[in-house]
Formats: C-alpha cells, sequence, structure tokens
C-alpha cells in the first residue's frame, strides 16, 4: 500500500560538491519536522556524489540523475516535477539549514492566507574556506510583493531560504531554464502576481561564499539583470530599468568591462535623460578602471561614510 505523500519535498542540487552536498544532505535530515522527502537532484556530477547518497540509510531520499550537465534551473525543475509533497523547499549543494527551518516555516504556513505561494527566512552569508561569516541577512517584506519586487530581489540571496507551495510553483512556470543568473529573481517576480509572500524573520540557512567565485560578483549581478530587464521589460518601466542599468553599468566597470559599462550607462541616459547618476557615472567611466573605482568609492565615502581613501585605492 502506498503511503500518504509527505507534507514537503525538498530538492537538493548538486554538481561536482560532494563534500560540502553530504552536509547540506545532514542538514535536512536533522530538521525537526519530519513529514518531508528529499530528491537530491544530481547534474551529472563526476565525483563521489552518487556514492555518498547511497551511504545514506534513509528512505525519504531519491537520487535522480541528470546524465548530462543541464545546470541548476534545469536540475530544479526536475525536482520540482518529481515532487510528491504539497510544498518543495530547495537547498543548494554549499549551502545548510539549521534545524528547525522547515518546522518554524510550516508554522507560517499554517496561519498563512488561503493565496499563501511562498514562505522564506534570512540567511547567515558564510565563506566556505575560512569559516568567516561576511554578513546577516534578514526579510522585511510580506504579503503582495508584485509591487515591491520591482525594487529588487527582496527574498534574499540564492533560493535556499525558500519554501513554496507546488501548485503555485506551476502556475508560474517553474524557473527559466534559458537564464543562467537570477533564475530564482524572476520566478519570485511571476509567482507574486497571483500569490502572497511571507516570511522567518530568523537566520535560518547558512549560504556558502565561495573566494574564488567572490571576483565575479559584480560580472554575474549584471548578467543575472540584463536578461532579467529585457524579460520583464513592461514590469520594470522606464525609470526603474533606468536605475537598473546604473546598477548594471557600475557592475561591469568594476569588473574591468569599461566598454561594456558605458554602454549601459549610455542605455541609462536614454530612458531617463533628466536623470543626472547616469550622466556622472559615464563621465567618470572615461577616465579608466582605476580611476573610476577610485572616484566611485570616494563618492559613497561622502555620501554614507563608507569607504575610505584607503579602501577606494584597493
Amino acid at each position: 500500500m502506498d503511503t500518504a505523500p509527505p507534507r514537503v519535498s525538498v530538492v537538493l542540487t548538486t554538481h561536482n560538491r560532494s563534500r560540502w552536498m553530504s552536509e547540506a544532505l545532514a542538514s535536512v535530515l536533522n530538521q525537526t519536522w519530519r513529514d518531508f522527502e528529499v530528491l537530491v537532484v544530481d547534474d551529472a556530477s563526476t565525483d563521489d556524489t552518487r556514492e555518498v547518497v547511497r551511504a545514506v540509510d534513509d528512505p525519504r531520499v531519491r537520487y535522480l540523475r541528470n546524465e548530462r550537465n543541464l545546470r541548476l534551473p534545469a536540475s530544479r525543475n526536475r525536482g520540482i516535477r518529481e515532487a510528491r509533497g504539497e510544498w518543495v523547499a530547495f537547498l543548494d549543494d554549499d549551502d545548510a539549514w539549521l534545524p528547525e527551518k522547515l518546522e518554524k516555516q510550516i508554522a507560517v504556513v499554517g496561519r498563512g492566507a488561503a493565496d499563501l505561494g511562498l514562505v522564506y527566512t534570512g540567511s547567515v552569508m558564510v565563506d566556505r574556506v575560512s569559516g568567516k561569516i561576511h554578513y546577516t541577512w534578514l526579510p522585511a517584506k510580506r504579503g503582495d510583493l508584485s509591487e515591491v519586487l520591482r525594487d529588487g530581489n527582496c527574498l534574499g540571496p540564492g533560493g535556499s531560504t525558500a519554501l513554496a507551495r507546488k501548485t503555485s510553483l506551476e502556475r508560474a512556470g517553474l524557473f527559466d531554464e534559458d537564464l543562467r543568473y537570477g533564475e530564482d529573481y524572476d520566478l519570485w517576480i511571476r509567482l507574486a502576481s497571483a500569490a502572497s509572500f511571507d516570511f522567518v524573520a530568523e537566520p535560518l540557512i547558512r549560504c556558502g561564499i565561495h573566494p574564488s567565485g567572490m571576483t565575479r560578483s559584480w560580472v554575474n549581478w549584471a548578467a543575472a539583470m540584463e536578461p532579467l530587464l529585457r524579460k520583464h521589460e513592461g514590469y520594470f518601466g522606464r525609470q526603474m530599468r533606468s536605475e537598473y542599468l546604473v546598477a548594471i553599468g557600475i557592475s561591469r566597470c568594476m569588473s574591468g568591462e569599461m566598454g561594456a559599462g558605458r554602454r549601459a550607462f549610455l542605455r541609462a541616459i536614454s530612458l531617463s535623460p533628466l536623470t543626472k547618476r547616469p550622466l556622472v557615472h559615464f563621465l567618470l567611466s572615461l577616465g579608466g578602471q582605476r580611476f573610476y573605482a577610485y572616484a566611485r568609492l570616494r563618492r559613497e565615502d561622502r555620501r554614507f561614510g563608507t569607504a575610505s581613501a584607503s579602501e577606494a585605492r584597493t
């Protein structure tokens, strides 16, 4: 006889990170909320991920392997499609949950509105090599986020904080498999058009930061936002698109891609010609990367007191 479906399906996606994936999987199995299944979606890894998963003696764990690398959005979508639970949680292989994460999210579900589609939590950003905590992020936005998300991804970094209703994900169209970055933000925008959001105001995941990838953080953010602006052109509007293009231009210039940065500033100017900020950044970019970085940090220092001259030179 078939058992009743679990309340929660956890989609754990992994690719060649078995040493961290085992910690991520353990953090799920150690949850105080016990009514769940775990779908480990192995994105064609070449390490010992299969053996690590099969060594876990727990019938709630299911192993799914992609025969070729499909990337994160497609792997998550496979997990969603095979999930048996009413609610779906996501966990990347370099993140880990605190033991009460699911229990506290399910408590919010229990008192939530009928249209509740997603519950998210705060997170602690941790250096995967040194163990240093970079910062703690806490949520602040709930309810109808269809307008709020225009101002940015208020659900925080990554998708490991989210617990989403499966039917809401399906109606929103799942993750866009054509996006290389920003697939979380894209899905939240679509999901918010028909569902409300809520949160647990605690940092209930440890989100891994990799020093080798931090140097590309500017590039990755710009790479995420450029296709999102094209896809959601009508959603963001001219002024908001101009503001995002300035941020993209800053990202490109700070990573040394001065030509791409200037083009973003010029596009921002064309969308909002009476706004001073894109023109200022375009003119600063003409001085080259070192001058731009120094001038930008000095401007931030004057505005917020957040950067010193020595930091700017660095």
